[in-house]
């Protein structure tokens, strides 16, 4: 079983690295990836404990790019370049920005939170919607996370907020320069039909897309099948991964089964060409 796609402390995750590891070697994991956000902080731990344990490890990222559930995924990037450390300290303090942001935007709502009360999440690393709903949480502004979520952090009025985060195009380029295999995450979730998708992936490949995440906790049986004929259609390497953050953060989804074990991805030929990758 593969999971190509998973969140720690470093970001917006529950576990430290290790603990993640661990936790997918008792899940059955065999080749796992941490995808932070914008960060590479998790990776060299990440890479100790999958050796300890025998687990195949890909060094990975989320880069967050400008639009609603944007998000570049990369695979087998060079984490110790200085490039993708520059890359990732701009892409922080662009995170910073936003975070500003979203403290005004949620005022706007009598929601009135500080940066202590996020920092209590983000400890001062990345910051990321999860840690405002977490903080909305424990100030009870909200009964869940989820309702977090579906009344202030996904919905229209919040995708209107000026959006500091790269284009798109630059989100590509900026794996590419990791020396990473770029990847599209979660297409389904951006809100786009299938003809704007297939214009929007079109775009993307030219800028060096190299892959779609066509397997996804969040799927409908439907999303897949629609994500995996464009993926055909644009000769893209299928990935899958589950998007775990942790039981507090998404309780539905499982690390490696995804919900209610609606995942179930595997493909060694996936893994052969993304290692094929040389720094």
């Amino acid at each position: 079983m593969m999971d190509l796609h998973c969140h720690t402390l470093a970001s917006d995750g529950q576990y430290t690295p290790t603990q993640l590891v661990y936790a997918a070697k008792k899940a059955g994991i065999s080749v796992l990836s941490i995808t932070d956000h914008d960060t590479i902080d998790a990776l060299e731990e990440g890479v100790q404990a999958a050796k300890q344990l025998n687990i195949l490890f890909i060094p990975g990222i989320e880069i967050n790019a400008r639009g609603k559930n944007i998000h570049i995924l990369g695979y087998n990037i060079n984490y110790k370049s200085i490039i993708t450390h520059k890359i990732c300290k701009h892409n922080k303090y662009l995170r910073q920005k936003r975070a500003a942001l979203i403290l005004t935007f949620l005022k706007q709502y009598g929601i009135n939170l500080n940066w202590s009360d996020i920092d209590k999440y983000a400890q001062h690393k990345v910051y990321a919607r999860p840690h405002f709903a977490r903080a909305m949480l424990d100030r009870k502004y909200v009964s869940s996370t989820k309702e977090a979520f579906d009344k202030y952090l996904d919905n229209s009025e919040f995708h209107k907020i000026k959006d500091p985060h790269p284009t798109v195009k630059d989100a590509v380029k900026m794996i590419k320069k990791m020396q990473g295999i770029p990847v599209l995450a979660h297409p389904m979730r951006q809100g786009k039909t299938f003809a704007e998708l297939n214009t929007f992936i079109d775009i993307l490949k030219k800028a060096g897309l190299a892959g779609l995440e066509c397997y996804h906790s969040e799927n409908t049986i439907q999303d897949t099948e629609l994500s995996l004929s464009l993926a055909h259609k644009h000769s893209l390497l299928i990935t899958g991964g589950s998007d775990f953050h942790g039981e507090k953060i998404k309780p539905k989804i499982k690390l490696g089964t995804g919900i209610n074990k609606n995942l179930n991805f595997n493909d060694e030929n996936l893994i052969q060409k993304i290692l094929l990758t040389k720094h």
